[in-house]
């Protein structure tokens, strides 16, 4: 469909950046525009092995009063764990 389209271009276009920290460079403007435009609140991090090579935060923490969330933000897991603890 139109998604995987988009998806294949976008794979096409960071196949063809030999420099890695080009590559990257596009990952993380391509993660902040979806953030942007999904209205994400949450944090995005990656890393390779053992190295963190991005972290950040993105929307409201708490939206009535503006708080942003921060790479530091503590999430409540809720209903999170439920699934894990069946599984068990």
């Amino acid at each position: 469909g139109k998604s995987q389209t988009n998806v294949d271009d976008r794979n096409k276009r960071y196949a063809k950046v030999n420099d890695g920290s080009k590559m990257m460079e596009q990952l993380i403007h391509e993660i902040r525009a979806q953030a942007n435009a999904l209205s994400f609140s949450g944090v995005i991090s990656i890393f390779r092995a053992d190295e963190e090579i991005f972290n950040e935060g993105f929307g409201f923490a708490d939206r009535t009063n503006a708080r942003k969330n921060t790479t530091t933000t503590k999430f409540g897991t809720a209903s999170g764990t439920k699934s894990f603890t069946a599984l068990a």
